[in-house]
């Protein structure tokens, strides 16, 4: 609806009166008053749009989103296969640089985003190791929808938390699905229905690639 008429017209409907009016002679006189109602029925009318869902002066196209606040991933991506092989040589150069086994890696990747370079949870965790944006930024991460940037990263964190629980790859884990702040207030694995599917699926992930 063009709002800058409606009030217009308000205005000079409001000047009129939209009622009808005794002039000086005590006759009635409500041509002018006829007029700008009948001017401003049509402007309102005319902004209806036929087929709309949201009643009068709500247009039938959707709404253009704003600016999105997650990082857009490189228009590349789309070329990047989603699958193990393709990050062999990445996630070996990791695996060596942290000491952690490549079989574990990408049974992380493939729980965390299933090779997904681009995935991003609802949560606002990012690319292919899932990393929030903190973390990230705390590991020098310039672009997490980079796949050799995220997963040196996560490697680098998965490391960490190896090294907190003293190689328990279990707790490691579960720290790195639920966090190690949850992990040290239950003493263990949280009581976490994902947290604890989590851990299952990646050690299981973990065995098949090994074979």
């Amino acid at each position: 609806m063009d709002f800058k008429l409606l009030a217009a017209m308000l205005r000079s409907s409001t000047a009129t009166t939209l009622f009808s009016s005794l002039d000086d002679t005590g006759v009635s006189n409500s041509t002018s008053t006829n007029s700008s109602f009948e001017t401003l029925l049509s402007a309102l009318l005319a902004d209806i749009q036929p087929g709309t869902a949201g009643g009068p002066g709500v247009s039938s196209t959707p709404k253009q989103p704003s600016a999105t606040l997650m990082p857009k991933p490189l228009a590349s991506l789309s070329s990047i296969p989603m699958n193990p092989s393709a990050y062999a040589p990445i996630i070996q150069n990791a695996a060596s640089n942290y000491g952690v086994e490549p079989a574990l890696i990408e049974a992380v990747i493939q729980q965390e985003s299933g090779f997904n370079p681009a995935a991003v949870s609802s949560a606002g965790a990012q690319g292919l190791m899932q990393l929030m944006p903190s973390t990230a930024n705390m590991l020098g991460v310039t672009d997490p929808f980079d796949p050799s940037q995220n997963i040196n990263a996560g490697v680098q964190q998965l490391k960490n938390l190896l090294d907190r629980y003293s190689g328990n790859t279990t707790l490691a884990l579960a720290a790195y699905n639920a966090g190690s702040g949850n992990v040290d207030r239950y003493g263990g694995v949280p009581p976490f229905p994902e947290t604890q599917q989590y851990v299952q699926n990646i050690q299981a992930l973990a065995s098949s690639y090994k074979k």
